[in-house]
């Protein structure tokens, strides 16, 4: 199948390397139009998440052999920087790409194994390709088969022996350093998806848990049980009363500045944790200099794999495998479009020469005996080709050549 992707992730990329190729929202569909307008793709989708940055391109010229070229120039890398990630990129292309995406879709490759986000942010990404109408049929059957599959493992194989995100993590490591949180309030900077199931975890674990929320457009989000909401502009007075900040934004610049922090901190005879849960981070990184401040971002709070079950891991590619069969007749069907449209059309012309004696025979007015032999073609042409396509039902995918050969033969 013609598609190829290049990603930088978890396995092979610090967080500061990641962070270099995140894109929000409209850089994605920026850069998406500009792949397929500028770099000679058919199609193109842009996966961007805390772990990882993917461009996937499908029907590709030799163009694409750049493919880091193109990611580095989207972010504006200056060419001097280009060796230092030079060895970070990792390629794939055909049916081992798409292995791979069904794979991350149902959490197989997330830092923290398991995990349910990445499915969201996937049916995100192929969504951001519909609006920036960067999607063709390869990567749209593609991508939609590797969510209905990550799906159906979601429902029916648990891989972990808990739930796993983010956010359960983030709790198992303040619990694990500071014991029981139940004393300790705390504040979420962001209400986005990462944001609400940090503020869910601290409201049932910690004694206070404020939420902040801009001064408009948040008329419609409810804040997580046993959560309270405070301004953003007031987050940094909030630093006087809470032990936790965790921030969890989608926002290209810092939440918290360094040089902000200072004069809030003031008098305070207790610790301050920060944890940064975004990428790009929004923390300034030199704020866990300050004394009293301890900061933990993404790679700090680490990926638990202790919970991994084995064989329902296995299950689960079971599962994988059987989809990427599917995927594989649906595309091996396409090599046969012009055969099954030459047996419909020849079979649908026999039928209906063997019928024009009887609709003559019905003493129908021309106009009326033409429309009905016209209708009579369409539904017969119809029910040919449906047999026809069902033919990868019912018999092996390596017998299809010979099989629709001898129908063609026969046909004729």
């Amino acid at each position: 199948m013609n598609i190829r992707m290049i990603g930088i992730d978890h396995e092979m990329a610090t967080l500061t390397q990641r962070e270099k190729f995140a894109f929000t929202a409209s850089q994605r569909e920026a850069a998406m139009k500009r792949v397929v307008e500028e770099f000679g793709a058919a199609g193109a989708i842009l996966i961007s998440t805390c772990n990882r940055t993917e461009l996937w391109i499908s029907e590709f010229t030799s163009s694409a052999e750049d493919m880091a070229g193109w990611m580095m120039e989207l972010k504006k890398v200056p060419e001097s920087s280009y060796k230092e990630y030079a060895d970070l990129w990792v390629r794939r292309e055909g049916w081992e790409a798409i292995r791979h995406l069904f794979q991350t879709a149902c959490g197989l490759k997330s830092q923290v194994f398991g995990e349910d986000q990445i499915l969201s942010q996937i049916k995100d990404a192929i969504e951001t390709g519909r609006k920036a109408k960067t999607t063709d049929t390869i990567l749209e059957k593609v991508f939609q088969m590797a969510v209905t599959s990550a799906k159906r493992i979601k429902t029916e194989v648990r891989i972990t022996k808990r739930d796993s995100s983010i956010a359960q993590e983030m709790m198992d490591f303040l619990v694990l350093n500071w014991g029981d949180l139940s004393g300790f309030h705390c504040m979420v900077i962001g209400n986005g998806e990462m944001g609400k199931l940090a503020a869910s975890e601290m409201g049932r674990q910690c004694k206070s848990c404020r939420v902040t929320l801009r001064n408009y457009g948040h008329r419609d989000w409810a804040v997580p049980e046993g959560c309270l909401s405070v301004n953003y502009e007031d987050r940094y007075k909030m630093l006087r009363e809470v032990d936790i900040v965790v921030s969890a934004t989608a926002s290209p610049h810092y939440t918290l500045h360094k040089e902000e922090l200072p004069i809030y901190l003031e008098g305070r005879n207790r610790p301050l944790v920060l944890i940064d849960l975004a990428v790009p981070r929004d923390i300034d990184p030199e704020s866990g200099e300050l004394e009293g401040v301890s900061l933990y971002d993404l790679d700090q709070l680490g990926g638990r794999q202790k919970d991994r079950i084995e064989e329902n891991i296995a299950e689960a590619e079971e599962i994988i495998e059987e989809y990427l069969i599917e995927l594989e007749k649906w595309h091996r069907l396409k090599e046969f479009l012009p055969a099954i449209r030459t047996i419909a059309r020849t079979t649908t012309q026999r039928i209906s020469n063997n019928m024009k004696k009887e609709l003559e025979e019905l003493g129908l007015e021309d106009q009326e005996r033409k429309y009905l032999e016209k209708r009579l073609s369409k539904i017969s042409e119809k029910a040919v080709s449906g047999l026809l396509f069902n033919v990868k039902d019912s018999i092996e995918i390596e017998h299809w050549d010979a099989c629709f050969k001898k129908l063609e033969k026969t046909v004729r």
